[in-house]
């Protein structure tokens, strides 16, 4: 009788015990909710003040110091700091990743992603994290209106208000390119791309002469292009502005001619490293050449170089792949890294 009450007395121990513990870990979830936000670690890197690190994740500094426990505005370089905020996530790139495909992916810019990530090149690697603002839809809070009027499309309302045609779809929940007229559009607020001051400064003519000579274009910087000798998808390294063929193209800037020829992809390209800094500007797909060009030969800005084409796509002399138009690249001449031709097209015709 003893043995089986100690036995039971042992049981209900237990049991007591199993309660308390249950209890403890519910109080310790209500206590200690989980968070809403994925906090992830930021390393310092010089320059780097906790002005600017709350800025560029949009988290007040207050959150990044009691996160941190941190008691002065002080920071060193390779320090690890928590950033807790809920509009950042770190992604892992997949194979078959690109820039373009993210930032897709998560409705943000290339060049945010390479801003957040200290990127210098568009290249990334299979397992490479990235730090993505997940909804940049915040951008869009202040909008103006547009009511479309026969002959509308999205295409053109995105010129017109200089925005891309994936801000308005999003803006206004659209799932196809069909409009109605009368439909009232809200339109988000231009997107601000930054430029280097130094390469605009080298960058001072617009490649056409008259604004009749080429259409009218929105950035299409990094956008997806599906050919090549493999069948992969690869990155469009430059801006494209649709124009008649044969119509005349001259040197944004002052340089050398440092290539030209053809090219499988760029047809017969051309490319001036302008003078005075390490950019090189590219001009692709045109249907024939100036007159003297060549290898070495000094290039004023404004001189005529060559005419719009539809050549490349294949081996030399393949054409009308394409409908004609100018691809126009700029190039870090260090590593062959671009930057995005478009702001600086536009402020030449602004």
């Amino acid at each position: 009788m003893n043995i089986k009450n100690n036995e039971g007395n042992g049981d209900m121990i237990r049991n007591h015990k199993i309660r308390w513990l249950v209890i403890l870990f519910l109080s310790f979830m209500v206590v200690f909710p989980g968070k809403g936000y994925a906090d992830f670690t930021y390393t310092v890197k010089s320059g780097d003040t906790l002005y600017l690190i709350s800025k560029a994740y949009f988290v007040s500094i207050t959150s990044i110091k009691t996160a941190n426990n941190l008691t002065t505005d002080y920071l060193y370089v390779n320090q690890k700091i928590t950033i807790p905020t809920d509009k950042i996530i770190q992604y892992t790139v997949l194979s078959g990743d690109a820039l373009w495909k993210v930032s897709q992916k998560y409705n943000t810019t290339i060049d945010r992603i390479k801003t957040l990530n200290n990127l210098t090149s568009d290249y990334l690697t299979v397992g490479q994290v990235l730090i993505i603002e997940k909804d940049t839809n915040n951008t869009y809070v202040s909008y103006r209106t547009h009511t479309v009027k026969a002959g509308d499309n999205l295409w053109g309302i995105s010129t017109l208000y200089d925005v891309t045609i994936s801000g308005i779809k999003t803006l206004n929940s659209l799932t196809s390119d069909y409009l109605t007229i009368g439909q009232v559009l809200k339109i988000p607020a231009s997107i601000v791309y930054p430029i280097d001051s130094v390469v605009a400064s080298k960058l001072i003519v617009f490649p056409f002469k008259a604004k009749t000579d080429y259409q009218a274009f929105t950035n299409n910087y990094a956008a997806a292009r599906d050919y090549s000798t493999t069948g992969a998808t690869r990155v469009h390294e430059g801006q494209d502005i649709m124009a008649n063929k044969g119509t005349p193209v001259y040197a944004m800037g002052a340089g050398v001619i440092t290539n030209i020829g053809w090219n499988e992809y760029g047809g017969y390209r051309l490319m001036i490293k302008l003078d005075g800094i390490s950019y090189s500007l590219y001009y692709a797909h045109f249907s024939k050449y100036a007159d003297g060009m060549y290898i070495g030969k000094k290039i004023y800005a404004g001189e005529l170089v060559g005419y719009v084409g539809d050549t490349g796509y294949g081996p030399e002399g393949t054409s009308g792949k394409f409908a004609p138009h100018l691809h126009v690249g700029i190039y870090k001449t260090s590593d062959m890294s671009t930057i995005n031709p478009y702001p600086y097209l536009k402020k030449l015709i602004q």
